[in-house]
């Protein structure tokens, strides 16, 4: 997670009101995940969800990759409502 020290780099945009809006829905997803990666146990289908992501890009397939990438990314969606119950004054 790499916080908000990290430069973000857009392809083929030059504007940085793109790059600070990336960088900032970044900062978001950042938080969501330091609030349920607890414990090692929760990080486990973490990382089989990377590992899917990593085999479907060696491998070339692209609508895997996709399908993989976009698992993984509604995780956060899933798990968005009760960490806001939990920490909402993390998100006001």
């Amino acid at each position: 997670f790499g916080g908000a020290s990290r430069s973000v780099n857009v392809p083929g945009v030059s504007g940085s009101w793109t790059q600070l809006t990336i960088a900032d829905i970044k900062s978001h997803l950042d938080r969501v995940c330091h609030l349920t990666l607890t414990s090692s146990k929760a990080m486990m289908p973490l990382i089989g969800q990377h590992q899917a992501i990593l085999d479907a890009v060696g491998q070339r397939d692209g609508d895997a990759a996709e399908a993989a990438m976009r698992f993984h990314l509604s995780e956060i969606l899933r798990a968005l409502p009760s960490v806001i119950a939990d920490r909402g004054d993390l998100f006001g």
